[in-house]
């Protein structure tokens, strides 16, 4: 299963087992304080030897390493599909997709020194209405939240003369 995925499964199903607000959100990388703990209570302190049951599954992420930031009942993720990269809302109750927004090109796998895939390798930051994103090959934008629509974009190496590091940029 992809890593985005799984991720993504996985603090969303902590969030729904939870008797929390409704309007906790993990917005961001390491949640709400950047510490990777949850404030929410009344989570289940043992389960079926089977598991919990799946609530939805998404499997159209594309590559990459990017956790999802949840807010406001959507979740924000980024993945490469088809040698380009995207930012992608989820709808946490059903995980049907609400929005696919490209961003740029992918950076080919082969610039990496390592023998992993490519694709982005940082995770949305939710503020207010707008979805800040960082690909690997630098693109920096930030989203209309409900629609994806991009509301401004710079390139951290062709823009400000950066080049793309070893692992490619990450937060």
């Amino acid at each position: 299963m992809n890593l985005v995925l799984r991720i993504g499964l996985g603090v969303a199903w902590l969030l729904s087992c939870a008797s929390a607000p409704a309007d906790e959100s993990w917005s961001q990388w390491g949640g709400p304080n950047r510490d990777h703990k949850s404030q929410a209570t009344g989570l289940k302190q043992s389960w079926p030897i089977e598991g919990p049951q799946l609530a939805w599954k998404f499997a159209d992420a594309g590559v990459g390493y990017s956790s999802i930031s949840i807010a406001a009942g959507k979740g924000y993720t980024l993945g490469t599909i088809d040698d380009k990269n995207y930012a992608i809302c989820l709808d946490v109750a059903t995980g049907s997709q609400l929005w696919r927004t490209e961003l740029s090109p992918a950076v080919p796998s082969s610039i990496y020194n390592q023998n992993w895939a490519g694709g982005p390798r940082s995770s949305p930051t939710v503020v207010g209405q707008r979805v800040i994103v960082l690909d690997d090959g630098g693109t920096l934008a930030s989203l209309d939240a409900s629609s994806g629509q991009v509301e401004w974009t710079v390139n951290l190496k062709s823009d400000f003369g950066g080049k793309v590091p070893v692992w490619g940029y990450s937060e």
